[in-house]
């Protein structure tokens, strides 16, 4: 704990402990760092290999001139519903991109010229992707994929 922080503790303000408990959480993550980013880029790099064979799937791929830490996994098919509720009805739970601005009510345009927006959204769907999963989490995953282009 930081020199500072025994003053939040005796403030004994919600607020005080909450930041507490974000410097505390970012504290220990920082020390796990490089594993945590290792970790993901292992699982990254699993995804890669058993998703790039099936037909009909886009796999976005770093540029070779940069490097990412993924957050997340993203796909791209067109029965992108489908195969979510599919993945859901296996227990697997994914997320979907969030909706473009230019969709949303209150920011709608006329001019609907956001063609690569609306198809990620309509076409990607996150994969799970965390510090915590291993090898046979995402083993299952791909082959769950597997049987759904089947």
């Amino acid at each position: 704990i930081w020199k500072d922080d025994e003053v939040l503790l005796k403030a004994n303000k919600r607020f005080a402990r909450m930041y507490l408990l974000d410097l505390i959480a970012v504290k220990v993550k920082f020390k796990y760092l490089k594993e945590i980013i290792k970790s993901r880029l292992k699982i990254k790099k699993i995804y890669e290999d058993g998703l790039v064979k099936i037909k009909d799937i886009k796999i976005y791929k770093d540029n070779s001139y940069s490097v990412s830490v993924p957050q997340n996994f993203v796909i791209s098919l067109e029965d992108k519903d489908n195969l979510n509720k599919y993945l859901k009805e296996k227990g697997i739970i994914c997320q979907e991109p969030y909706i473009p601005l230019h969709m949303v009510d209150i920011f709608r345009c006329k001019s609907r010229n956001f063609l690569n927006s609306e198809n990620y959204y309509f076409h990607s769907l996150h994969l799970p992707l965390t510090s915590f999963m291993d090898a046979k989490d995402v083993e299952y995953i791909i082959e769950t994929i597997r049987n759904f282009k089947k």
